[in-house]
């Protein structure tokens, strides 16, 4: 058996309060890390949901938000690291101070073969 390793990078223009569609997972997973940053701007704040179905609500991946500046933000402890084989990724974006030009957030997750 192997480890496979892989993420999905969302790359908004300027950040807004909503949501951002990303991948279906086709296998059972492991978050390993949850991380992100914002271009010319400061305090963005955002999950990562687990959806059954894309127009579902989720369950997010660690329990309190991250707060994005330009410094970055990372974080490997999860409330839900198991991520269910055909779920849906979902970026939430929940409160901006300064938005920027962009938002980057990257969520890495691990699946054995």
């Amino acid at each position: 058996m192997a480890t496979i390793y892989d993420s999905y990078t969302w790359v908004t223009g300027v950040p807004e309060i909503k949501g951002y569609g990303g991948p279906k997972i086709p296998v059972a997973a492991t978050m390993t890390e949850l991380s992100g940053y914002v271009v010319g701007g400061s305090d963005v704040d955002f999950n990562v949901e687990e959806r059954s179905a894309c127009n579902s609500a989720g369950t997010n991946v660690v329990t309190t938000d991250l707060t994005a500046d330009a410094n970055g933000v990372s974080s490997t402890d999860f409330s839900n690291s198991a991520i269910a084989a055909n779920s849906f990724l979902w970026l939430d974006v929940s409160e901006i101070t300064t938005p920027g030009t962009s938002l980057c957030v990257t969520a890495a997750w691990s699946y054995t073969v």
